[in-house]
């Protein structure tokens, strides 16, 4: 790993990193509103009153801690009104030997920020907005997604301008490595996660920015990202290297979601992500790219993300010695291993 992922996790392991959120106070007549236009105005109220957070050594911009104040992570259902109901009634309590509800994991369409961006979900919820015209319960919900996603554009302008505030900070001190690195960041953020991305380092920030909407699962991480880092790197934008520095800067991240006082800090099913496995043609899903992801994800001493490797008739021996051999030599033992037919 690199001197500044060194860093990054060192700080990571010795202490919590991920910020403290910002209180916020509502306004009382919000409860006079339709739920949905309720929870939206309150979320992106939440979502503005944020600070920015870039510290030291990073270089994606991210970090959007929750406080149970506002409708949120469907994960771990801070502020979910009626979860507490729900749980207590449900929660490993079979009725009839039938399990209603375990602990059950969400994954966001991650695809479709990295390939859509924000702006193609705004015209999903357009279209939809046409489609139902007239239909005030529907129009309330769409009008609740638009508030909460109008916020987080706001806030990636508001995370470029405090890179380039911050890179206006290292000149002045004479750190001009770190201050072109921020320019860098807040180039990327004039763009992602609003527009589709155009490079890697455009895609892992859309994922970055977006984790901590649903911090749970990251989906086959190495198929979405696969095609941004072959025309990278044929392009000679990137390096295997440089790649695996990226996306150690996101375990890092998400490894941090878990609080070193939890009682789930030893646990790695926090988080999960799937790799190899079949692709929708049928053909072998395993690449180059899905091999930079498992190495640079277990050379870290972390406990997150965890990820499945999905195998099938057509895995080639080579592809199967290879997580093998890293599953045996990981401590954490990271990797689950899935039969695709069943799937």
């Amino acid at each position: 790993m690199t001197p500044r992922i060194r860093r990054l996790l060192e700080r990571a392991l010795d202490h919590d990193v991920i910020p403290a959120p910002v209180a916020v106070a509502y306004n009382q007549s919000d409860e006079a509103l339709p739920e949905p236009v309720r929870i939206g105005k309150r979320l992106a109220e939440y979502i503005a009153a944020q600070p920015v957070h870039i510290r030291e050594d990073e270089e994606f911009a991210g970090w959007l801690p929750f406080d149970g104040s506002v409708e949120s992570d469907l994960f771990r259902r801070t502020g979910h009104r009626a979860f507490g109901e729900v749980f207590n009634k449900w929660y490993r309590k079979p009725k009839e030997n039938l399990a209603i509800f375990e602990w059950q994991h969400s994954c966001a369409d991650f695809p479709a920020i990295v390939a859509e961006g924000l702006d193609g979900i705004r015209r999903r919820i357009e279209n939809s907005r046409a489609a139902h015209a007239g239909d005030r319960a529907r129009l309330d919900y769409l009008d609740a997604l638009t508030l909460a996603l109008d916020a987080l554009v706001a806030r990636q302008r508001k995370s470029a301008a405090e890179c380039r505030h911050l890179a206006e900070e290292a000149d002045a001190i004479g750190n001009a490595e770190r201050a072109a690195a921020l320019r860098v960041s807040a180039e990327r953020l004039d763009r992602v996660p609003l527009l589709p991305a155009r490079t890697f380092d455009e895609g892992v920030q859309s994922v970055f920015f977006c984790y901590d909407l649903l911090p749970d699962a990251i989906g086959r991480l190495d198929q979405y990202l696969a095609p941004l880092y072959f025309a990278d790197l044929k392009a000679g934008r990137t390096t295997p290297v440089a790649a695996a520095e990226r996306l150690q800067e996101l375990w890092i991240f998400i490894d941090s979601h878990t609080p070193h006082a939890s009682a789930n800090y030893d646990k790695g099913g926090e988080c999960h992500m799937t790799v190899g496995g079949l692709r929708p043609d049928g053909f072998d899903g395993w690449t180059d790219f899905s091999r930079i992801v498992v190495d640079s994800c277990l050379e870290l001493p972390l406990k997150r993300p965890e990820m499945s490797f999905r195998w099938h008739s057509g895995t080639s021996r080579e592809t199967l010695r290879h997580i093998l051999d890293r599953e045996r030599r990981d401590p954490e033992q990271r990797i689950a291993f899935d039969g695709d037919p069943p799937r």
